[in-house]
């Protein structure tokens, strides 16, 4: 995405400042989802609406689905009952789309992708990670790197490698042998 505005080929080029944000940090996200609920003429526990940021790893855009769901199955108090529906109705919603992520991997992308989901971070580039994982030559691991920082599957931190979706990581581990 950030490409847009940075490719000198492209219309949004230089278009505006980009602002990078950080995640809500917990506690103020949780207590976001526990005064929604009381506006609402709901209740939610501190201990669901923490364990629904802790699903979400505090990524905005699901915490808020999240809860809505949460907050769609509750009558008067939201319960680990309701936040179980509510994690399964995420997964019904998401699953498509994840399923769409993967499809059109190759095989050494695939490969890469369950390293990280295993929980590796940096060391593709060592023959025993790469034949473990069949990941093929440094510059296959490059050019898999490349291609899925641009499909923004994966993100990089400086060495660290992660799996830049949250919730496509937890359905990975769930799904992806």
């Amino acid at each position: 995405m950030i490409e847009l505005f940075e490719s000198k080929s492209l219309p949004f080029y230089k278009f505006g400042d980009i602002l990078f944000l950080e995640k809500i940090n917990k506690p103020d996200l949780s207590a976001y989802i526990q005064e929604r609920f009381t506006s609402n003429g709901k209740k939610i526990s501190e201990e669901i609406a923490n364990k629904i940021c802790d699903f979400t790893d505090c990524h905005s855009s699901y915490t808020q689905q999240l809860a809505w769901l949460v907050w769609s199955y509750t009558k008067t108090t939201a319960t680990q009952k309701e936040l179980d529906f509510a994690i399964e109705d995420l997964w019904a919603q998401t699953t498509p789309f994840f399923q769409q992520e993967i499809e059109p991997l190759t095989s050494y992308q695939l490969n890469f992708v369950r390293a990280l989901k295993d929980g590796l971070r940096n060391e593709f580039y060592r023959k025993e990670i790469a034949d473990k994982y069949n990941l093929g030559t440094t510059g296959n691991v490059k050019r898999i790197i490349t291609t899925l920082q641009k499909r923004e599957i994966i993100s990089i931190n400086g060495k660290d490698i992660r799996i830049e979706d949250p919730i496509f990581e937890k359905w990975l581990r769930k799904n992806l042998n």
